[in-house]
């Protein structure tokens, strides 16, 4: 498992219901997110745990375990 810090710079997705997200993190690089992160909003600077994956239409992507928001 890995950790990621950095800022939500753009949510693309988001389900209301379940928390599901797909956002950009800006850190040392951008990466697309995805994962449950329910009540996350953009502009929060957060410290992630979770895995590289690669989607076939999307590309790499980062899947967040778990998270939580740093001041």
């Amino acid at each position: 498992m890995e950790t990621l810090t950095g800022y939500v710079e753009h949510i693309i997705y988001q389900n209301q219901e379940n928390g599901y997200m797909v956002f950009k993190l800006v850190g040392e690089k951008e990466i697309t997110c995805v994962g449950i992160c329910k009540g996350l909003v953009e502009g929060e600077n957060i410290e992630a745990s979770g895995e590289y994956g690669a989607h076939p239409i999307h590309g790499e992507q980062f899947e967040i375990r778990s998270f939580h928001v740093v001041a």
